[in-house]
């Protein structure tokens, strides 16, 4: 039988082993709160982390689509005959000679003539930018990346589809400021044109 100063001893020993107990317990919970919050901060870093990577993906299927329009573009330019020429390049050089000697009753004669093939290509190209415009409505990625792409888009068109353009304007121009000479329907066909080619310009 145990004495009273063994059962202390024992008691003691109880004790010291008890607040040992508690004290790893104690560390344990705390070890496991630290791997939750570490595992937690991966867990934030792998999502950052995936977020980037889908906007990359969406940036570089946008470029992808952009080029492809463009290239597609560009060959519907390219291809038009206008006024026999073998290409829009050397139609508007023809327009620009007679431009540089300030004969531009024959730039607007040329125009005249070429006028349903004009109209055509404007036709055709509105839509494929409206298009772009829609592919990246709906791709929701940021403002500044929109107009960036856009930007891209514009400077890679042939840069004589604009020039073309601009001489369509002062073609318009000249014609509107003839009215009595043309009829209300045919001036108002000629404010549509102005405006789907200034939506052209201003991409």
């Amino acid at each position: 039988m145990l004495n009273t100063q063994q059962l202390v001893l024992i008691r003691e020993i109880g004790d010291m082993f008890g607040s040992v107990n508690a004290l790893f317990s104690g560390l344990a919970l705390f070890g496991i709160i630290i791997s939750i919050l570490i595992q937690q901060s991966e867990l934030n870093l792998q999502r950052k982390e995936l977020i980037e990577t889908r906007e990359e993906f969406k940036t570089t299927r946008l470029t992808n689509i952009l080029f492809k329009q463009v290239e597609y573009l560009n060959t519907i330019i390219n291809n038009v005959n206008l006024s026999g020429q073998s290409s829009l390049t050397n139609f508007v050089a023809y327009l620009e000679i007679y431009d540089q000697r300030n004969e531009s009753y024959k730039v607007n004669r040329v125009l005249n003539e070429n006028s349903r093939v004009i109209s055509g290509l404007i036709s055709k190209v509105i839509p494929i930018l409206e298009n772009f415009d829609n592919v990246l409505l709906e791709s929701g990625i940021k403002n500044s990346e929109t107009s960036q792409l856009k930007s891209i888009f514009a400077s890679n068109i042939n840069p004589h589809f604009r020039s073309l353009l601009s001489f369509e304007i002062q073609n318009i121009a000249e014609k509107l400021k003839k009215k009595n000479k043309i009829t209300d329907i045919e001036i108002e066909l000629l404010k549509i044109t102005l405006k789907r080619i200034e939506y052209i310009i201003s991409y």
